[in-house]
């Protein structure tokens, strides 16, 4: 049948993306799953490690991001992660990382000094 378009299984972006977008594209497809189906999550396509050294004062650590999807953050002493610059800020132990999934600005202090390493990895271009 003509326009009909049959997948392999498991195509990969390079067979999608010959297709016009209005085949592929996300926004484009209209999807009603019926039963079951498996979902795979694709790896994210880049990553930023930074060190942050950090005083009494609240710091910027990372800005608001969309294309950011996980960023992981580690002190070598006990700090605070506040979420503006001028809020209390919850204490965070030393060396327990803490994994956040939002894409909210993060700002940080410490009792005296310190440093953070700061580990984002972006989905998307």
């Amino acid at each position: 049948m003509s326009g009909e378009v049959t997948d392999i299984p498991d195509p990969g972006v390079d067979e999608l993306q010959q297709r016009p977008p209005e085949i592929w594209a996300p926004d484009a497809i209209p999807v009603e799953i019926v039963g079951t189906t498996r979902v795979l999550q694709a790896p994210n396509r880049t990553w930023a490690c930074q060190a942050i050294s950090l005083s009494t004062n609240a710091c910027h650590v990372v800005g608001d991001e969309p294309n950011r999807s996980v960023v992981t953050i580690v002190g070598d002493a006990d700090w605070r992660i506040h979420t503006n610059r001028n809020a209390a800020g919850k204490r965070w132990p030393a060396n327990v990382p803490v994994v956040l999934t939002h894409q909210q600005p993060i700002y940080a202090s410490a009792a005296g000094t310190a440093t953070l390493t700061v580990i984002a990895e972006y989905h998307g271009d």
